[in-house]
């Protein structure tokens, strides 16, 4: 997905530079340990420019990945929109959401590690976006419910959030031992445990 070389496009030259400056740093380093000097060096610019285009480094940071998750949550809507069934809409989304985590681990880190750690993060850029995206999985199990392919007596947000639960704890022990993720083995697994049993019976 192309999601940071399109929004690249949409910025100064400058802005794009400290980005990449940034991201490059995490790789390597803790969010807490880099200082904004660091990243001025690294892009090769001087410090007034950081602070013309972001308010301090967490700001830098929640931009950074407020834009990739935007293109994440318009590739969701891509992807499941082109599934003719609910169930095909709700393995798609299952299996994007697991590809999203494992294909930029750097992204993926501060996603599920260190933002939980900040009060701010829950009023922020990037958790309205990801919660926009997790709230489509709402939507197709509503629709299963309207349609008939799951069981109307379930909790659409209850099932929401078991789903979520389960792809994020699957993806945060595979980041920590630094293990790739199969999206289709997991969500296999996840649509055996959890799907089926809110599918109806003869379905």
């Amino acid at each position: 997905m192309n999601s940071e070389k399109n929004a690249e496009h949409s910025y100064p030259p400058g802005r794009v530079k400290i980005s990449g400056a940034l991201k490059n740093l995490l790789s390597c380093k803790d969010f807490q340990a880099i200082k904004i000097a660091e990243i001025a060096e690294a892009a090769g610019v001087n410090e007034a420019l950081i602070y013309k285009y972001f308010r301090n480094k967490r700001d830098m940071l929640y931009q950074m990945i407020g834009d990739y998750l935007e293109g994440c949550r318009v590739e969701m809507i891509r992807v499941i929109s082109g599934q003719n069934s609910t169930f095909g809409k709700l393995e798609k989304f299952i299996s994007t959401i697991i590809d999203i985590y494992n294909r930029d681990r750097i992204y993926s880190k501060m996603i599920l590690f260190e933002f939980r750690n900040s009060s701010d993060y829950y009023t922020s850029k990037p958790y309205s976006i990801l919660q926009g995206t997790y709230d489509l999985c709402l939507l197709i199990i509503r629709e299963g419910i309207s349609d008939g392919t799951f069981r109307e007596d379930i909790n659409p947000c209850f099932m929401r959030q078991h789903i979520i639960g389960s792809v994020e704890q699957v993806c945060m022990n595979s980041i920590i031992t630094s293990r790739s993720l199969s999206s289709k083995k997991i969500t296999a697994y996840i649509v055996d445990l959890l799907v089926n049993g809110i599918s109806r019976r003869g379905n």
